[in-house]
């Protein structure tokens, strides 16, 4: 097996937009990343997957259908309130009821709405992508709860 090492040097970390290359450069081939900090080991492509919605539903948005980047972000708003929102409900689902549930019912949701992000097209309705989004981000919520609690 080849092995390569990359060595990050930036006091203020990995951002979106590098992070968003980085997932989809990584996602193309069957590989381990390892992100390594003073304090602790973590798989890279965990995150990167995560965030990698984020990153592609407003390019799928702006570039594939021409939406611009004004009413791109409006469709992408519902789900950003829905989850700083949820932060506050996850935290208390998670004092009541551990992190089991929360992980469980986030991840499932999680992978439900992934698999329905595959299936878009060019004829998907916009407020579809939307609520789509908002749930995707709704689970996400749930899913982060436990990880960067527990």
């Amino acid at each position: 097996m080849v092995s390569e090492k990359a060595t990050l040097v930036n006091p203020q970390g990995l951002h979106m937009r590098p992070a968003g290359l980085f997932a989809s450069t990584m996602g193309k081939y069957a590989c381990d990343v390892t992100v390594v900090t003073p304090e602790k080991e973590v798989n890279g492509k965990s995150p990167m997957a995560l965030m990698a919605a984020g990153i592609l539903v407003p390019i799928y948005l702006q570039s594939l259908r021409g939406i611009s980047a004004t009413t791109s972000g409006l469709v992408l708003l519902p789900g950003a309130i829905v989850m700083a929102l949820m932060g506050l409900v996850a935290g208390r689902l998670f004092d009541k009821r551990g992190p089991r549930m929360l992980s469980l019912i986030g991840t499932g949701v999680l992978t439900l709405t992934t698999f329905c992000f595959a299936l878009l097209g060019d004829s998907t309705p916009v407020s579809w992508i939307c609520v789509l989004y908002t749930v995707r981000l709704f689970s996400l919520s749930l899913v982060n709860m436990p990880i960067g609690t527990w």
